[in-house]
């Protein structure tokens, strides 16, 4: 997968020190730890808030406690800075997942067919993530940090969607200001949302 733009820099890092302090956001971290249990749960969890409200902080804590517990799939930070250029965020995001998703998964890995180009991001999507996990049919969580910062946000919320009602068995865990295009996009999705208002 070395043609395609990987963003290392933008996955959870284990040790990464940047989580809730033990005993800060007990309610807010259970409650989305229950919904990511959740087997018959909605499969898309949304946590909003404003700029500096901690949202980061909450990924990266719920990112350490699933890779803990070996349900992390992948996870995606949209506020990190690239070392290269893309035409654009999603051109980065579907490869940076499914490389982790086949390091982490051995069927998801039988399953990949990368080829040397796609002819549209669509059939990149399709053929890096939806097929494979469709075929390899692996419960997991994937993480979106940030989701607002990504520059084709609503195209990335319309391919949850997709991949909600393709890969049942995949739960994904987003976060973002509330903007109102994502919260749009997300209607129909019975989608649990929690909201943040300050640091603390």
């Amino acid at each position: 997968m070395s043609q395609y733009y990987l963003a290392r820099e933008a996955q959870y890092q284990p040790g990464d020190k940047r989580v809730c302090r033990e005993g800060t956001r007990e309610g807010l971290l259970f409650g989305i730890e229950l919904w990511a249990q959740d087997r018959n749960g909605p499969p898309i969890c949304w946590l909003t808030g404003p700029h500096r409200s901690g949202k980061s902080t909450i990924a990266r804590t719920i990112a350490e406690k699933m890779t803990k517990n070996g349900s992390l799939g992948a996870s995606f930070f949209c506020t990190g800075r690239f070392s290269f250029k893309a035409p654009s965020d999603t051109f980065v995001i579907v490869p940076t997942l499914a490389f982790q998703l086949a390091q982490n998964y051995s069927k998801f890995r039988s399953s990949l067919k990368v080829q040397p180009a796609y002819p549209s991001l669509e059939a990149q999507v399709n053929n890096m993530i939806v097929r494979p996990l469709k075929e390899s049919a692996i419960s997991t969580l994937i993480i979106i940090d940030a989701l607002d910062a990504c520059e084709d946000e609503e195209r990335m919320v319309s391919l949850l969607g997709r991949l909600a009602s393709e890969a049942p068995k995949v739960k994904f865990f987003i976060t973002s200001r509330p903007e109102p295009g994502i919260r749009s996009s997300l209607d129909g999705w019975k989608v649990p949302v929690f909201y943040l208002d300050c640091e603390s």
